[in-house]
Order: structure tokens, then C-alpha cells, then sequence
């Protein structure tokens, strides 16, 4: 037998004032004095009252602006992913009134970035999601929204200085020290590992979630007391083909067959593109589920895929702003998601 709703009228009758006074209590507008109000909160609890926000949300019209600012996905497809969840999100939440705007900023141009954030201060949205890679100018747009008062998720990026309404993402430091037990793991002693940044090293220093990777990869060596040679490199024209070539050759003809190589982003297929005729017995690490990540791993070219969720990500940005903005929800400030070790076997249970 279905239980019974828990009406107004009801909470009324048990605590025994009149249901304008539990409808001004219920949606907090003033003018109960606080031992009636009180008293009603009390009955609400025992009785187990739960405010239908959904319909009171659609009765009053209230439009919630989201807006979302992430990396162009044409230039880099890991952020088609978040686009993705977020746009699933949104359709399994079309019972509430969402307006959606996507901003975009190009990936390895600070510029673009301090453009966008400006146009969504102008625009004043309720609520955003974003992925603050660039540290230091995501600091004092974090600060522009705060003196707003405007509620954001973070996702890819933790700046656990900030008061986000969650951070939703992998734990980057953790994951380098995972990379760092796969790759030498069976290994000898003195075995020499490549640290690939295919990234700017301007932005790689500016970049919260790559230098935690980074220091997490160097940290699992120290704390284990196994000695390594890491050599660390970065690239600054990533998405130039030929010269990304060329770089590649040069570090692998300079740093003769290293035992492991940590590609710390998504770009591992492009060390694979460029260079894999260079490769011999060596174990390849980086991130990401992408298209052309997966065939290389399943051609036994990429040894090990840490998947960053990046889709699950995007949705659980979204069920958190209306948790906690439209359904009054408390929600976890910190919300890590697995740290997925994919191999060949295992892929397809991924996909």
C-alpha cells in the first residue's frame, strides 16, 4: 500500500496553528513568531514532511542559469566528454527549468580565458560549472564570483583554496603516484622513466591539475626510497603535428630507450603518432578513454589508461547544482571519483 502524503493541512491540524502559518514556515516568509515556527518545524520532522520544490520550482516559473566554461573540445576531444555528461544531465532534469550557456576559451591561450571569464561576469548567470586550469587567473575569477555570491562547481581541477559548491574529479596528486607504482612496478633499480608534459611548460607551471600529477609521480619514488633516473620534458606547440614530431625524436634519441614513459594528459596517442617506431620494451602510461587512446591500447601500444571520468564528471556537476541550489540539498564539497586502471582486457567493460 503506497504511503500516504504528508500535506499542509496535516502538519496544521498536529501542531495546531492555521495552514497560512505552516505555508509562510514551509517557504520562510516571516511573520511567525519563532516558538510557532518552531513548534511546526518539529511536527514537519516527525511527520516526515518532504516540500515538493519540484512543482513549487515549476509553479514559479524560476529559471535557473547555468553557465558553463570549459576548453574548446575541437581543439582538444577529452572536453567533448564533460560536454557530454552535462548535456545528459540536463535531459534527465528537463522537469526543471535549466537555461544552459556554454562558453568556450582556447586551451593554451590565457587570454581567451580572462575574455571568456569576463563575459560571464557581464552576463550574471545563477550558478557555473567550470574547469579552472589555468591557476592563477581562475584564482581571481573565483574571487570575482565569491564577491557575487555566485555558487560554482569545479570539475578536472581541485583549488582547495576556494568555497566551490564541489569539486568533482580525480584526485591528481594520487593519480601520478598510481602512474608512478604502474610504471616501475617489477622494475629494477636505476630504471629511467620519461615524465611527458605534452603542454606548454608555461602552462604546465600554471596548471594545478598537472603539477600535482607531477609532484605525485616524483613523491611515490622518494617515499618508497626507489632509485630512478626521471627525466621531465614539455612541449609547447602540442597540436602542431610535424614539430611535435621532431621534439619527440629528439627526446627519444637523446634519452636513449627509457624504461616508462608517464604521458600526463590525454595526448599519449600523439607520443604513439609520432614517435612509437622509437619504442622498445617500454611501458607507456597516460589518461583518458579517447578514440584514439583506446586503439592503441588495444593494439598493445599504450600499456596502462587512467580514466578521469571526464563524462561522469560533467553530469554530477549538474545533479549538484540542483541539489544544492533547487532542492535545497546539502552536498559533499569534495567528491572524488575512482581512479579507473585500464588495460586492454578490461576496456570494452568501459566503453
Amino acid at each position: 500500500m503506497p504511503k500516504k502524503r504528508v500535506r499542509i493541512k496535516d502538519i496544521a491540524l498536529a501542531a495546531g496553528v492555521s495552514t497560512g502559518t505552516v505555508d509562510r514556515v514551509i517557504h520562510n516568509r516571516g511573520n511567525v513568531m519563532p516558538a510557532v515556527k518552531k513548534k511546526v518545524e518539529e511536527v514537519m520532522k516527525v511527520l516526515n514532511y518532504q516540500p515538493n520544490i519540484m512543482a513549487r520550482t515549476l509553479a514559479n516559473n524560476k529559471v535557473l542559469k547555468i553557465a558553463v566554461f570549459l576548453p574548446n573540445f575541437k581543439q582538444d576531444a577529452f572536453w567533448e566528454a564533460p560536454k557530454k555528461g552535462i548535456d545528459k544531465a540536463i535531459a534527465a532534469n528537463q522537469h526543471f527549468l535549466i537555461d544552459l550557456q556554454y562558453y568556450y576559451f582556447e586551451e593554451n591561450e590565457v587570454e581567451s580565458y580572462i575574455e571568456q571569464s569576463t563575459q560571464i561576469l557581464a552576463d550574471e548567470p545563477d550558478a557555473l560549472i567550470l574547469a579552472p586550469i589555468f591557476q592563477q587567473e581562475s584564482q581571481l575569477f573565483l574571487k570575482a564570483l565569491a564577491k557575487k555570491k555566485l555558487p560554482y562547481v569545479l570539475i578536472n581541477t581541485h583549488l582547495p583554496t576556494v568555497a566551490s559548491v564541489a569539486y568533482i574529479g580525480q584526485d591528481s596528486y594520487q593519480s601520478g603516484v598510481l602512474a608512478a607504482r604502474l610504471i616501475s612496478d617489477k622494475q629494477p633499480e636505476n630504471a629511467s622513466y620519461l615524465l611527458l608534459h605534452l603542454e606548454a611548460a608555461e602552462k604546465t607551471a600554471n596548471a594545478t591539475h598537472i603539477s600535482q600529477k607531477e609532484t605525485g609521480f616524483y613523491d611515490y619514488f622518494k617515499k618508497n626510497k626507489k632509485k630512478a633516473l626521471i627525466i621531465k620534458k614539455a612541449f609547447s606547440e602540442v597540436n602542431q603535428g610535424k614539430t611535435l614530431g621532431q621534439f619527440l625524436k629528439q627526446v627519444l634519441t637523446e634519452f636513449s630507450n627509457p624504461t616508462g614513459i608517464f604521458v600526463s594528459t590525454s595526448k599519449a596517442y600523439q607520443l604513439i603518432e609520432h614517435a612509437g617506431s622509437l619504442l622498445k620494451n617500454t611501458t607507456i602510461i597516460g589518461f583518458d578513454l579517447l578514440p584514439q587512446n583506446i586503439a592503441y591500447l588495444k593494439a598493445g601500444k599504450i600499456d596502462y589508461l587512467i580514466n578521469q571520468n571526464p563524462e561522469r564528471q560533467g553530469f554530477l556537476a549538474i545533479t549538484n547544482l540542483i541539489d544544492a541550489l533547487l532542492l535545497k540539498k546539502i552536498v559533499p564539497p569534495i567528491q572524488y571519483l575512482p581512479l579507473d586502471i585500464v588495460v586492454k582486457e578490461n576496456v570494452d567493460y568501459y566503453l
